[in-house]
């Protein structure tokens, strides 16, 4: 008596599915919204453009006085204006006036928009994560200078108009004011900050590389990433009267 060798291949009646086909690479969904991604990179945009415009304010206000100083009627006839660079007088004051200089701040002030104009061009080509912490360090660097260097002449600009309030000034007329160029530092800092915050915000890529790599260093899936699927053993079919079919 002979029997037929088991069926072991599946049949129509099998449940056997195999490898599940990955499809065409075309047809996948992309690795990540593209709507959050524009968004980024226009924050990117106006950052730069905010760091471009302090940078230009920062030479433009550099070359207004900040303080000012006029002796009136009263006095001698003549003013006394502070910039970054230099003190003007006008017209040709007594010798007493020439004694002292004014505060350099236009030495750090450029160094300043040099570090927000690298910091703009980072932006605007900064790949991948670590070209962007480049770019946050840079434009945060560039940031507080700005806003530490207008503490320091506004700090002097208050001292210098509060001369006038002393009994010596309102005798003699000599009048004690702050200038154009306080104002313009102040609008640098405000870009800068602006510019810093900007490019400080999360992005879709930072979100990505800590998904890729955790702390732990296991790689995880990319959003909208197709992960094969392990083959799955095929159906046997049962052999009459085998115990192992219970």
């Amino acid at each position: 008596m002979t029997t037929n060798p088991p069926n072991f291949t599946s049949g129509p009646e099998s449940n056997y599915s195999g490898v599940v086909p990955l499809g065409d690479p075309s047809e996948r969904e992309p690795a990540g919204p593209p709507a959050p991604r524009a968004a980024s990179k226009a924050r990117d945009v106006t950052a730069a453009i905010l760091a471009v415009l302090a940078a230009v304010a920062t030479v433009v206000s550099t070359l207004l006085p900040y303080e000012a100083l006029d002796t009136g009627p009263n006095g001698s006839g003549f003013t006394v204006k502070s910039t970054s660079w230099q003190r003007i007088i006008s017209p040709t004051p007594p010798i007493s006036a020439n004694e002292g200089g004014t505060a350099l701040y236009g030495i750090p002030y450029s160094l300043a928009a040099v570090v927000l104009l690298v910091s703009a061009g980072l932006l605007l080509g900064a790949a991948g994560a670590k070209g962007r912490r480049i770019a946050r360090l840079t434009i945060t660097a560039g940031a507080t200078a700005t806003l530490a260097m207008f503490a320091m002449v506004a700090a002097e600009t208050v001292a210098f108009v509060g001369l006038g309030e002393a009994e010596s000034a309102k005798e003699t007329g000599i009048i004690y004011e702050s200038g154009p160029g306080v104002w313009g530092f102040l609008i640098v800092a405000l870009l800068a900050i602006g510019a810093a915050v900007l490019a400080l915000l999360p992005t879709t890529e930072d979100s990505e590389a800590d998904m890729a790599t955790p702390p732990m260093g296991i790689p995880m899936p990319q959003p909208g990433q197709v992960q094969p699927q392990a083959p799955q053993a095929p159906q046997v079919a049962e052999i009459p009267g085998s115990p192992l079919n219970k």
